[in-house]
């Protein structure tokens, strides 16, 4: 029979990386008349903080093998499974509420990055015309 934490641990694993192909944007077709682009300091970070998202996403693998570990210790015991159900749906309420949140608030840092930056330019150009 297989062990209840490698079930939880192998679900967690595939999660992962279907998460890791859209991390990584592997799910996206090149196109046709793409070129290879320069390795720019820019293009390397930002693989660089993939990566650590990535890795970063791992670390929930044993809380997944220990639920399904409890879940099976617990079938037949109504109450303790119905502790368990319980702690894992405010668990997946609490991570998509984060998830969420974190995802909105980096919208809205990259809309105002966007923002300043044409602020930056505006002011620059008057800055230019009022000199010449």
């Amino acid at each position: 029979m297989i062990q209840a934490a490698a079930l939880g641990g192998v679900f967690w694993f595939f999660t992962w990386c279907v998460m890791l192909c859209y991390i990584l944007e592997l799910n996206k077709k090149p196109a046709q008349n793409q070129k290879t682009e320069p390795l720019t300091r820019v293009k390397l970070i930002n693989n660089v903080t993939k990566i650590v998202v990535a890795l970063f996403a791992l670390l929930p693998m044993p809380i997944f093998a220990q639920i399904f570990d409890l879940w099976v210790k617990t079938y037949g015991n109504i109450e303790q499974s119905l502790d368990l159900l319980r702690t894992v749906s405010n668990i997946a309420v609490t991570l998509a509420i984060g998830g969420t949140t974190t995802y909105i608030t980096y919208r809205q840092y990259q809309a105002n990055r966007a923002l300043w930056q044409i602020q930056l330019r505006k002011d620059t150009e008057e800055m230019i015309e009022k000199h010449m």
